[in-house]
This record gives structure tokens, C-alpha cells and sequence, in this order.
């Protein structure tokens, strides 16, 4: 269920930025410091070759100084103290060139630096730029996801919320920011959230799984959902992003195939067994038996194979009709004719069964739809009405234009009826009446599909009925 997730130690752009910034600071601190001593020093040079021009002046000005060796009068002195005059003025004018020069390097590294640090500005704000972009992407991706996406802190706290989340568990943004992620789970999968507090101490993501969830009106339902860390400055886990997908369709699609194939292995076993049991004893008694009794046998076997068949194909119209795999042609269909095709075919499985069937069908009856569709919806409800009325009950099978102007096919019976719960019922998936109500049970998918493929006709299915007082099943168009 968890998965450990890669770590990277490598610097955000932001942070490689900041790095060059302090550099570069660093590098101007320096070269200011050494410029500041360069200058200072040069400065005390010029100080002290001045002071000693002054005292030189003052010696050449005062009448008080004495000849030396090389020079006896005052004139000898005084070209004598030029000279020095002279040489001290070449090392005030080469302090003062050097000065110069090391002014001039200060000031092109100075423009070096600065030349460095507008690069690294503008690729910082560049960096930046395309940072917000990212940013706004990811937003944007949060906010128009189909999935619900939302964070946790390190104590579980939710932090973030998105618009997806609201619709799948109801609580808006200020409902659930600050409360713990112990709200979306149903009490008995409390343990759950020790999964998350291991995932977030060891730094793991957690594969998607399918889980139930609480929503604000209280119900559950069924998710599929993921986490992974959030890692933080030094690989440090701050949190989780979790990821939760509302996959209750699909759950139940998965929960209805399932109870389909059992009602397909239920109501295929049974008349195996009885075809099987049929086949035994004419094997077995096949030279002593009647001509009579072979008709007999063979004929529950038919039915026996045709009540099978009929099974599958409602099965198989099912599944068609709930993957959405049935195309349909609508045209203009000539609903008199449809409906005497149909009268004429179960006219002799009626008078099989001692059952009065009569038929009142208008004439030049036409309607707009999918005649294949409508075929099938209306085969469904006299079908029904074959199977659960017996002998001595009477059908009858109709067809009209309302006072509105809409088409109105009925098949109505007095046989066994339904009470209020089985009519809300009846045209559910899989329902079916007891077997001792009527002394048949059908598979509990035939008017269900009936109802399918009244909505995908856009054709209204209904169902009138009362225990013990009969059964009226109408569709109108």
C-alpha cells in the first residue's frame, strides 16, 4: 500500500540565486575593504612625503641651517634642498599614480560586479517568473481536476481544499481547513489514519487503494485514493498531498456484474438440472415409453431451452443497455402493425395456457422511434403477463392515441397483482416476485430492461397495480 518516495538533494533555482547573491556580496564587501586600505595606505604615503616637504621649506627658509660638507654657502644649500625637494615631489606624483591606478581597477571591478550581479538578477527574475507560471499551472490544475486533491499537515490537519473535494464529500473550504483528516473516515476505518501518520514518519507515498469515505450528509462512499509526501527544506517530510477519486459507479457497475453473473448461474442451473434429469429418463426409459410421453419430454425440454435462452438474451440486453452499447434509429414506425405481429405471436402461448387474450388496437397508429427497441419493450410487458397470470385470467393487449395526442400502449391482466412494495420495486434490477405468489419466477431483468429502453426511446414506462386486483403496465410516447 506505501511506496517510498525518491528524495533530491538539489537546490530549488531560488535557492542557487540567493547562493550567488551572498557570493557576489561577499565579493564587494572584500573588494571595498581592500580598496579602503589601498586608498588609506596611499593616503598616509602622500601624508608623510608631504610632512617632509614642509620640514624641507621650513629648512630652506630658516637663515639658521648650517652649510654641510659639499655645499659652504647659502646658495649650495638651498640647490641641495631643491633636489631633495624634487625627489620628494617624484614620490608624492608616483603615490599619486599609483593611487590613480588602483582607483581605476577598483572601479573596473567594481563594474565587473555589478555587471555580474545584473546577470544573476535578471536570470533570478526570470527563475522567478517562470516559478509563478508553474505555480499558476499547478493551481489551475488543482482547481479544474476531476479528482478531489487536498494536503495534510504533518499532524494530519487538513491545509488545503479543492474545488473538486467540495463535490465529492460536500464540506466546502472553510468547512474542513483546520479539522483532522479523521472527518472523511467512517469511524470503524479509523485505523486507517495509522496508515497515514507511518507514511508521513517514514517519508513513503501510498498507492491508490479503494476505500469508503464520509460525506457531510453522512453517507458513505466508495474512493479510490493515493498520497505522497511533501518534502520541505533538507529532505524534511512537512506533509502529504492525497489524491481521492469518487469511484462508487464504478463500484456498483462491478457489484451489479457480479450479481448478474449469479443470477445467470442461478437461473441457468435449475432448468439444466431438469433438462438433465428429462434426458435420464428417456435414455433410461426410452424403449417402454409411449409416443405420448416422448412428445411430453421433449416438449418440457424445448420450453425448458427456451425459458434459458430467453434468460440469456434479457441478460444480454442488459448489459448492452447498461454499457451503452446499443445504438439507436429512430424512424417513423408503424405501431398498428408492430403491436398485430406481436398479438399473433403470443395469441397460442395464451390459449396454451387457458388464459383469454384479447387485443384493441387502434388503426394507423404511427410514432417516431426506434422500432426494434419498442419491439422488445412490449414483448417484455406481455411476456410478463404470460408468466405470472394463469389459467382462467384474461389479457388484454391495447393501443391508442390519448386526448393529449400521445400514443398509449397498455397490457392490462386480473391476475395476482402487486402490493405497494413490489409495484416501487418492479422495475428494478433483478426483482423478482416469489415463486409462491404466482407458481413462476422470471429472472428479475425482463421489465428492468423494459425501463432501460423506455429512457433510451424517451418513452414514459408505468406500472398500476393492486394485490389481488390485477396489473396494468402502459407505455407512453
Amino acid at each position: 500500500m506505501t511506496t517510498k518516495t525518491t528524495k533530491s538533494n538539489k537546490w530549488l533555482p531560488a535557492k542557487a540565486s540567493i547562493g550567488f547573491y551572498c557570493l557576489a556580496l561577499l565579493s564587494v564587501v572584500s573588494l571595498s575593504i581592500w580598496s579602503v586600505y589601498n586608498t588609506s595606505r596611499a593616503f598616509n604615503q602622500l601624508a608623510e612625503h608631504i610632512e617632509k616637504l614642509e620640514l624641507e621649506l621650513d629648512k630652506l627658509h630658516s637663515k639658521e641651517a648650517s652649510a654641510t660638507a659639499a655645499a659652504t654657502n647659502i646658495e649650495d644649500f638651498r640647490v641641495l634642498k631643491l633636489a631633495e625637494l624634487r625627489r620628494e615631489t617624484a614620490k608624492v606624483a608616483q603615490v599619486c599614480a599609483e593611487f590613480q591606478y588602483e582607483g581605476i581597477a577598483t572601479v573596473l571591478l567594481l563594474i565587473g560586479f555589478s555587471a555580474f550581479l545584473l546577470y544573476h538578477n535578471k536570470r533570478f527574475v526570470s527563475e522567478s517568473e517562470a516559478h509563478v507560471e508553474t505555480t499558476r499551472k499547478l493551481a489551475l490544475l488543482v482547481e479544474t481536476s476531476f479528482d478531489g486533491i487536498f494536503s495534510v499537515d504533518g499532524q494530519l490537519l487538513i491545509q488545503s481544499w479543492s474545488p473538486a473535494c467540495q463535490r465529492i464529500f460536500g464540506f466546502s473550504r472553510e468547512e474542513v481547513v483546520g479539522s483532522t483528516l479523521s472527518l472523511l473516515w467512517p469511524p470503524a476505518l479509523g485505523h486507517e489514519l495509522q496508515v497515514y501518520r507511518k507514511a508521513l514518519a517514514e517519508g513513503v507515498a501510498i498507492s491508490p487503494y479503494e476505500s469508503r469515505a464520509l460525506t457531510k450528509s453522512g453517507k458513505e462512499i466508495s474512493v479510490s485514493i493515493s498520497a505522497s509526501p511533501v518534502l520541505a527544506d533538507y529532505d524534511r517530510v512537512d506533509g502529504m498531498t492525497i489524491v481521492v477519486r469518487d469511484v462508487s459507479f464504478e463500484t456498483t457497475m462491478r457489484q451489479q456484474k457480479e450479481d448478474l453473473i449469479a443470477a445467470l448461474a442461478h437461473d441457468l442451473k435449475n432448468p439444466l438440472i431438469g433438462s438433465n434429469l428429462l434426458l435420464e429418463i428417456i435414455r433410461e426409459d426410452f424403449a417402454t415409453m409411449g409416443a405420448e410421453s416422448v412428445r411430453d419430454m421433449t416438449s418440457r425440454l424445448s420450453a425448458t431451452n427456451n425459458r434459458m435462452i430467453e434468460t440469456i438474451n434479457e441478460m444480454l440486453d442488459v448489459y448492452r443497455l447498461e454499457s451503452g452499447a446499443i445504438e439507436i434509429v429512430s424512424k417513423p414506425t408503424d405501431l398498428s402493425g408492430l403491436c398485430h405481429e406481436l398479438e399473433k405471436e403470443f395469441a397460442f402461448a395464451f390459449e396454451r395456457k387457458k388464459i383469454a387474450f384479447k387485443s384493441e388496437i387502434a388503426a394507423d397508429l404511427s410514432v417516431l422511434s426506434d422500432p426494434n427497441l419498442l419491439r422488445r419493450i412490449i414483448y417484455n410487458l406481455l411476456d410478463n403477463a404470460l408468466k405470472y397470470c394463469t389459467e382462467g385470467n384474461t389479457v388484454i393487449f391495447s393501443a391508442s392515441l390519448t386526448e393529449g395526442g400521445s400514443t398509449e400502449i397498455a397490457v392490462d391482466d386480473d391476475g395476482p397483482g402487486l402490493d405497494d412494495n413490489e409495484r416501487r420495486r418492479v422495475f428494478q434490477r433483478l426483482f423478482r416476485r416469489p415463486v409462491s405468489a404466482t407458481g413462476s419466477e422470471g429472472s428479475g431483468l425482463g421489465l428492468y430492461a423494459a425501463r432501460l429502453m423506455s429512457d433510451l426511446i424517451k418513452a414514459r414506462i408505468e406500472c398500476h397495480s393492486k394485490s389481488n386486483a390485477g396489473t396494468r403496465f402502459k407505455i407512453i410516447l
